[in-house]
């Protein structure tokens, strides 16, 4: 049962005092979830103020506490089998998704009803052009989407056969991205556009290797 739609990778923070959620955390990766790991509570809440996760798996005794930030469901550690644990991670992720409607991948984070789109946590502005091709990328991340179907679901047929414009807003959104390198939005040639599905290990405060 896939969670969210394709190209939104959903950003989980386990916060594991003793470091039993291990194999929790490798699962998770394994499902190409993005997945931040934190030992203490001072440090959840750094993590959570920048990520903004989509959820918190918490360890039921922790040597601190703190506000992790942003509102997120948050799902309490047990010793239960971890299938069992990956279905409540999967259900409370399909409520949050219904709740907010957002999409993310890797650094990007779009949001449809504010249109709004942030980078690490910072807000880009787009054009409302720029926005539209950016969640088309994203709704499709992990296939490559031609400049014909670009111009047909953005610019819905207003100008058929021209494929220029389609390479000067993609130009227009690499900078305003930041994506020089082209590791956001991969061109390739002779077909179109490619937006990489995002999966990243754990990500650990300061001083938690």
């Amino acid at each position: 049962m896939k969670v969210h739609r394709p190209g939104t990778a959903p950003r989980i923070l386990v916060v594991d005092a003793d470091h039993c959620a291990q194999p929790l955390i490798a699962a998770l990766g394994e499902l190409g979830m993005e997945v931040y790991a934190a030992n203490r509570g001072r440090y959840a809440a750094r993590i959570g103020g920048t990520v903004r996760p989509d959820l918190v798996v918490l360890c039921p005794a922790l040597p601190d506490s703190a506000d992790l930030g942003p509102r997120a469901p948050v799902l309490l550690l047990t010793d239960r089998p971890l299938a069992e644990t990956l279905d409540d991670v999967h259900a409370l992720l399909r409520t949050e998704r219904e709740d907010t409607g957002l999409l993310r991948n890797g650094p990007l984070t779009l949001d449809p009803a504010a249109r709004e789109v942030r980078r690490d946590g910072h807000r880009i502005p787009l054009a409302s052009r720029e926005f539209d091709l950016l969640a088309y990328l994203m709704a499709n991340a992990g296939q490559v989407v031609t400049k014909s179907q670009i111009l047909d679901r953005v610019w819905h047929a207003e100008f058929p056969g021209n494929s220029g414009i389609v390479e000067t807003y993609v130009h227009a959104l690499r900078r305003k991205l930041d994506d020089h390198d082209r590791s956001l939005i991969h061109t390739v040639r002779g077909l179109g556009y490619r937006m990489d599905r995002a999966r990243r290990g754990p990500s650990f405060g300061p001083g938690q290797r």
